[in-house]
Formats: C-alpha cells, structure tokens, sequence
C-alpha cells in the first residue's frame, strides 16, 4: 500500500464506507490491504473509512490535502518505484488490472 495525505474529491459509485469515525488509519489502510475487492482505502475528515472496490472504467479524483488519508495498493517493482510519490504517473498494478495515473496541478486523476 502506498498511503499519503489527500482526499478523494470526486469518489466513484462502487465504495463502501467502513468505519463509523472510530477506525485508525492502520485499521482502514489493513482491512483495504486484506480485502480481495478495495484497491483505494480513504479516511475522510470525519473518520469514515471508505473502500474503493475495482471497477474498469471508473476514475476517481484524489488531491493532495493536510489531514485526510488516502492509500492504494500498488504492486511496484523496487527497482522502479518512484523515490517520492509526487512523482506518481503512470500504469501500475494493483493485483487486479493495471490503474492509469495522471497528474493532474493538486493531484491525480486514477482511471481503472
């Protein structure tokens, strides 16, 4: 999982909310690792961790902000993994298909 301070500001259809404000961002970004369907786990400013399931065609818009958390699952070669992740922009894997990145002024936009 790749986790970094953001927000997802226009969600897909396909999520589900986990948490009611009492889950850690440990707890939300485990369960996403350990489900077989989230590839994008999401703690919102209320504490509400919401699961993004895979589904092609779908993209989500997630910018970078101070509080919430956003973390995807990614399988990255070390050799090619980028040293920061502002430099996120291209195909990755993500146990299910490949999810395309774009960077976008304050973000990314992930298709999959």
């Amino acid at each position: 999982m790749i986790k970094f301070f953001g927000k997802v500001v226009q969600p897909s259809i396909d999520q589900s909310i986990v948490g009611e404000g009492n889950v850690s961002v440990a707890e939300c970004i485990q369960s996403c690792y350990k489900s077989g369907t989230c590839v994008i786990a999401y703690l919102d400013a209320n504490q509400q961790c919401r699961f993004f399931n895979y589904k092609p065609g779908n993209t989500i818009i997630v910018e970078e902000a101070g509080e919430e958390v956003v973390a995807f699952k990614a399988d990255l070669d070390v050799s090619s993994c980028p040293p920061l992740y502002k430099e996120l922009s291209s195909d990755m894997m993500t146990g299910f298909s490949t999810m395309k990145w774009t960077k976008v002024e304050n973000g990314w936009n992930i298709t999959m």
